[in-house]
């Protein structure tokens, strides 16, 4: 016999899945485990009723060929009747079934003191859910209660977009990127908040600004033309074809730039050069690393608000759709929400 424990079957159709749990199952209750302790979960109804219908069978059919052919002994042969007795006595509290199903056995367990509301909990169809996603976000989009690190968070997602129309965009974000929050809900892990260059306004870092005049200076001694460098180097926010060609130069490995494409046409460049150049993509790298977790983080905060919002909905309305269901029990059981596993890189390349 196999060692009692869970077990997870994946395998594509027709392999023996359903054999498998099947024959799982009888072991486990000829072991004298209790049927209502053992729970079968399946995607579709079909696959769940024909579990127990196979399971009802292959007891049947073990006990009539114990008892035509007298192979095994008596012992064996109760034990297969008494596992049919038990079974057909507990067929009304047995778990074979879908994993919609189960769960909602599930969130109909949750005590009283755990709910906002008596009623018990109904799932919600794909309009129904999209029709209540919709209701959530006008309601924060309306609300007078959002603090000023709110409408900041909408300034770093959507930088330099036109707002005329909010909603859209927020739905398109809460479309996009929620059901990652529903799995990951913890804020603090959104965007490497550990990591921080500190470059936020570059066009008026120092740094930045005498090395653009260090650079520029190289050039003109090298006899390189400086008109595209000229309309584009204080312009990195936008990301202009001036840095798209020093990013294609960068040698990672050297930290420099030995050529560089001005007017179409690729220069080869002096050492000193092309190390001052190698610094200049280096600290443009680290200000698009910034910027896009600081997005990540402005992200983070609006599914975190709109989040707030939908689980007090479901709650007090007792309505949610398939993908609420986990994070809802594991609440209500005050059991932990699952942690992403996660690498946090530092400028010196120290993982923690």
């Amino acid at each position: 016999m196999e060692k009692l424990g869970h077990l997870i079957v994946i395998a594509s159709a027709g392999v023996g899945k359903t054999h498998k749990l099947v024959k799982r199952a009888i072991d486990l209750l000829c072991r004298g485990i209790p049927p209502t302790t053992v729970v079968i979960i399946t995607f579709t109804r079909k696959a769940a009723q024909e579990i127990v219908d196979r399971l009802f069978s292959n007891l049947a059919q073990q006990i009539l060929a114990e008892v035509c052919e007298e192979k095994l002994v008596f012992s064996q042969h109760l034990k297969a009747v008494r596992t049919l007795k038990t079974l057909i006595d507990n067929l009304p509290y047995l778990h074979f079934e879908t994993i919609d199903s189960f769960f909602y056995k599930l969130l109909n367990q949750i005590p009283p003191e755990k709910r906002a509301t008596f009623a018990n909990f109904s799932l919600l169809d794909d309009f129904q859910q999209l029709k209540l996603r919709e209701e959530i976000l006008w309601n924060v989009l309306n609300s007078k209660k959002l603090d000023d690190s709110i409408l900041e968070a909408f300034e770093q997602v959507f930088v330099g977009e036109d707002f005329k129309n909010v909603f859209s965009k927020y739905w398109s974000l809460v479309e996009k990127y929620y059901p990652f929050f529903q799995d990951f809900p913890q804020v603090e892990y959104w965007g490497a908040p550990n990591v921080s260059y500190c470059i936020k306004e570059i066009t008026k870092n120092q740094d930045f600004l005498s090395l653009i005049a260090h650079i520029e200076n190289l050039l003109k001694n090298e006899g390189i033309p400086t008109r595209l460098w000229e309309e584009q180097k204080k312009n990195i926010r936008s990301f202009p074809r001036l840095y798209q060609n020093l990013l294609k130069a960068y040698d990672p490995g050297l930290g420099q730039c030995f050529q560089l494409t001005l007017d179409r046409k690729k220069y080869n460049l002096s050492p000193s050069l092309a190390q001052s150049l190698g610094k200049l993509a280096e600290l443009t790298i680290a200000f698009f690393l910034e910027k896009s977790h600081e997005r990540t983080r402005g992200i983070a905060q609006l599914l975190q608000l709109f989040d707030t919002h939908y689980h007090k909905k479901i709650k007090t309305e007792a309505v949610l759709s398939f993908e609420d269901m986990p994070r809802v029990i594991l609440e209500a059981f005050d059991l932990e929400l699952p942690n992403p596993f996660f690498l946090i890189w530092t400028k010196n390349g120290t993982i923690f």
